[in-house]
């Protein structure tokens, strides 16, 4: 019995096979239309069929109308339409489609409509050929993949910091023989001053690129104390180290949350930021990038509901209200790179600049967990739990990408902005009560420290 009602947009020689199928009296699919490559207006058509019919599937034949698929996503999870990507003949074939797809893979670009950040190749390549390279926190996702870009450029040599034995053998384990021996790790910790000074002087870098973080909100909140060493003292560990030795460049990865910060997280990077502004009277030229939430970056909120959807579970909403900003992997890989390519102007002579990615607006989290959901061809209803767990009292409802106090200087054809820094908090900087604080080990001390700060910056 015919009894599932499918669409078909996209018709390639591949699929001929497929409708000869769907005509065949014991399918059970049931083919409602077909949309050709050469139809006029697709997106006109798709919608006034999926109005008009009472389909379940919707069949993408041809990869070029993927993003026709994202644009109209809000229309198809209000039809309760489920999507199903470049499927193939031995999955339809087999009667197996609807389980084998019944977790599809998707990317950031399905649920996210924007252009890919380019990187200006030639640029690049003069930026970063024969140039020796070092990268704190280069076992993480931001970092590897970095790593993985950096070796297009046939640089001389990157040296890896990290801490974390495990991400260090997954990174050279995902490296080929040959690219391999221009890698050298060291773990250990940017929180000692002596092994990075020592790495450093012994490493000779052109360029630094400082990705190592505690960078969920949840761990700089329960370990203040950990929280100040790895952001605030490591930090200026490994960028005294680069004046130091003559790095040309530094690059630092900051966040959204260092905006207006309200939590740790956002205080201690907000701070961290201030101690690239130290160096603004050196040789040294620094360039820091506030990053959003990194898409399916380790541990994150989209990286969650992924396995959450995968294992068939459901998924949790602190609140319906929450919006945070996003960027794909590559795209945080590309904005370091580009960063690195701009601090080279020499006729630009702030040698402090401060840069963060047109992200769009922020989307909700309840918004990006139907999306997900509805991608993966999941039902919504039935892997959205329906009671939120609570939004925890230091995170913000919306986060934002500059403070009241800085505005957009510039803007560049990648949609790459450039913004006026604040100098006004270095007074915040004390070091020696930072040192006390570290060697009395007290995370309530630490902790009424950070939020005595925090409420300073939110007035």
């Amino acid at each position: 019995m015919k009894n599932i009602n499918v669409g078909v947009v996209g018709f390639t020689n591949n699929f001929k096979k497929f409708l000869t199928y769907l005509d065949d009296k014991n399918s059970i699919y049931n083919l409602k239309f077909l949309i050709k490559n050469d139809s006029k207006d697709v997106e006109r058509s798709l919608i006034k069929y999926c109005l008009n019919t009472k389909i379940k599937f919707l069949i993408i034949c041809d990869d070029k109308f993927r993003d026709l698929v994202t644009k109209n996503i809000e229309f198809l999870i209000k039809r309760k339409i489920i999507t199903v990507k470049a499927a193939t003949n031995y999955e339809i074939e087999n009667h197996g489609f609807i389980i084998q797809k019944l977790f599809k893979d998707f990317s950031f670009e399905d649920i996210f409509l924007r252009k890919k950040l380019k990187i200006n190749e030639r640029k690049a390549n003069l930026n970063f050929r024969n140039k020796k390279i070092l990268i704190t926190g280069g076992g993480g996702s931001i970092g590897s993949n970095l790593i993985i870009n950096l070796l297009k450029y046939k640089v001389k040599k990157i040296f890896v910091i990290d801490n974390n034995e495990y991400a260090l053998f997954k990174l050279l384990s995902s490296i080929s023989k040959l690219l391999k021996k221009k890698i050298k790790v060291k773990i250990m910790g940017i929180e000692n001053k002596k092994m990075v000074d020592n790495f450093v002087n012994l490493s000779k870098p052109d360029i630094i690129f400082h990705t190592a973080a505690l960078k969920h909100v949840k761990y700089p909140e329960e370990n203040p104390v950990q929280g100040i060493l790895t952001n605030i003292v490591g930090t200026k560990n490994i960028i005294e180290a680069s004046n130091k030795y003559n790095v040309k460049k530094f690059i630092h990865v900051s966040t959204d949350k260092a905006a207006r910060p309200k939590n740790n997280l956002g205080i201690t990077k907000k701070l961290s930021e201030n101690i690239c502004f130290n160096f603004s009277k050196s040789k040294l030229r620094v360039g820091i990038v506030r990053f959003g939430n990194v898409f399916d970056s380790n541990g994150s909120v989209s990286e969650i509901f992924r396995k959450k959807i995968l294992k068939q579970q459901k998924i949790s909403i602190t609140n319906s209200k929450v919006k945070r900003f996003f960027m794909s992997n590559d795209e945080a890989s590309n904005l370091l790179l580009h960063v690195s390519n701009e601090l080279h102007v020499k006729n630009n002579s702030k040698k402090v600049r401060v840069f963060i990615y047109n992200m769009g607006e922020p989307i909700q989290i309840l918004e990006l967990a139907k999306k997900m959901a509805f991608l993966s061809g999941r039902p919504i209803a039935k892997f959205i739990n329906k009671k939120y767990s609570g939004l925890n009292k230091v995170e913000k409802i919306v986060e934002q990408l500059m403070n009241k106090n800085e505005y957009i200087k510039n803007i560049d054809q990648n949609n790459i902005l450039e913004i006026a820094e604040n100098k006004t908090i270095s007074k915040y900087l004390n070091f020696k009560k930072i040192l006390k604080i570290i060697n009395q080990d007290n995370d309530r001390t630490a902790n009424k420290y950070l939020k005595k700060i925090a409420i300073t910056f939110n007035k």
